[in-house]
């Protein structure tokens, strides 16, 4: 009796720790491919949003960069669709801004071109240089006749002395722009031709629209002016 009660003993302790042996197994040794693979889907799971974060960060600046698009469409929509005059201060400054833009492309573009032509280069550089000199105090210019005090305007007319002075510039630059024109005669190569040509419009159109500009400055009403026709008949 004993004998039997001893050997149950010892089996269902060999149970119970061949129990417990395999239990700890699963959690060490034979754990680690499941704790792998855990660690894989963690992994692809991380790297899954990280590319979600990704594409909607790129999406967000294309976004961004089509919404700052349209507000500047739209501001230029809206100044020029304002009232009469309401606006005009800010297209004013729009476009001169515009213009020394313009004109310093192109004198850089035609500076390229005096390094690639040889012979007439020196000439060509020459001119870009004078035109770059010329814009710059004809913007200055114009800033002073259009910041004039409107009732000095009133009285005594626009500042005739900065029209003058920019009446002489403008001469000055389309006598460059001719002499440009005659120097272009003397390229061979097609490419810089056309690009030159293409530099010449865009000064020819800055002179214009500043002689443009002169012309609008001088039609304004002053009291002195009208006085003046009044008493020369």
């Amino acid at each position: 009796m004993k004998f039997k009660t001893l050997l149950v003993v010892v089996l269902t302790m060999v149970v119970v720790f061949g129990g417990v042996a395999y239990a700890v197994k699963g959690q060490t040794g034979g754990g680690v491919p499941q704790a792998n693979q855990v660690a894989q889907q963690q992994q692809t799971q991380n790297q899954g949003e990280d590319t979600q974060i990704q594409t909607q960060t790129q999406q967000q600046e294309q976004t961004g960069t089509t919404t700052q698009t349209g507000q500047q469409q739209q501001e230029q929509v809206q100044l020029q669709s304002g009232e009469p005059g309401e606006n005009k201060p800010k297209l004013e400054k729009n476009r001169k801004e515009l213009r020394r833009s313009e004109v310093a492309n192109a004198v850089h573009e035609l500076l390229a071109v005096a390094d690639r032509v040889g012979g007439i280069g020196e000439q060509v550089r020459v001119i870009a240089q004078a035109q770059q000199q010329n814009q710059n105090q004809i913007e200055e210019s114009v800033e002073k006749i259009e910041k004039q005090n409107k009732l000095t305007t009133f009285f005594i007319g626009p500042n005739h002395g900065e029209i003058n002075k920019v009446a002489k510039l403008t001469v000055q630059n389309e006598e460059k722009i001719a002499e440009l024109k005659a120097l272009q005669t003397s390229m061979a190569d097609q490419a810089e031709i056309q690009k030159t040509t293409e530099q010449i419009q865009t000064l020819e159109k800055a002179n214009l629209e500043v002689k443009t500009t002169l012309e609008e400055a001088q039609k304004t009403f002053s009291l002195f002016g009208w006085l003046r026709k009044l008493f020369s008949k």
